[in-house]
């Protein structure tokens, strides 16, 4: 399983939730209408998370980035490279 960095920019989040609609596993809107990442269980949400998810995963993520008209979201790969944002 890959290892990959999530991260939201806050400051660049509009809270359109397209992130939340393409990968609602991991990601979900705040009380200010802003993205957060979820842990692989759900529970912990933040800014910024470090997840081991399948390939599979790691493309529907990348595809919830990829959905940000604001380009908020950053995933990045287990080596600290970018992989997208």
């Amino acid at each position: 399983m890959p290892q990959i960095t999530v991260k939201v920019d806050h400051a660049a989040c509009s809270g359109v939730g397209s992130c939340e609609q393409t990968a609602p596993a991991f990601f979900k809107l705040d009380s200010a209408n802003r993205a957060m990442v979820l842990s692989k269980d759900g529970v912990e949400s933040a800014a910024e998370q470090t997840l081991s998810v399948s390939d599979d995963e790691a493309k529907l993520i990348v595809e919830a980035a990829e959905s940000c008209p604001m380009i908020a979201i950053s995933v990045f790969d287990d080596a600290g490279g970018k992989i997208y944002g």
